[in-house]
């Protein structure tokens, strides 16, 4: 644009300083000019600013990412150790459950061979209520089990 108003103005025989036709004009032009450079710098400054604040919620959004992998990760941490936990308490209740029903088949047999050979009442019935609360106590243990094997399964 400049350039074409130098070729539209000069004759070479005079210097252009003196044109004020050109001169008037050539200034017009270099404030467009430096109209468009300052809205270009202006935008350019805009521009930086959104970027900035992208960068900086780019950079929170990291930080809570970050800080929700380590709290799953401690909690899933936690779960697993509470896993380990049920079943160390699985396996103990089902040995005492295994212990308990041996204990009740050997008193089975017990009252059965003391029934057999004629024994006294008395011991009769000391026995059926031992074998009783064997049996209430596996049922107890039974429970516990099933518990135990729910806790499991989550």
């Amino acid at each position: 644009m400049l350039l074409n108003l130098v070729d539209k103005h000069w004759s070479r025989e005079r210097s252009l300083h003196h044109n004020n036709n050109f001169l008037s004009q050539a200034v017009q032009i270099l404030s467009m000019m430096e109209d468009d450079i300052s809205s270009r710098e202006a935008e350019v400054r805009t521009l930086r600013q959104e970027s900035d604040a992208l960068n900086i919620q780019a950079a929170t959004r990291e930080e809570e990412h970050k800080s929700e992998v380590r709290n799953l990760s401690a909690q899933l941490e936690t779960a697993c150790s509470g896993v380990g936990k049920h079943k160390e308490k699985l396996r103990i209740v089902l040995e005492e459950n295994v212990a308990l029903q041996k204990r009740l088949i050997k008193l089975e047999g017990h009252y059965l061979k003391s029934r057999m050979k004629g024994s006294p009442i008395t011991q009769i019935k000391e026995a059926q209520t031992e074998v009783e609360e064997l049996r209430k106590e596996i049922e107890g243990l039974k429970v516990k089990v099933l518990e135990a094997e729910k806790v499991n399964g989550l």
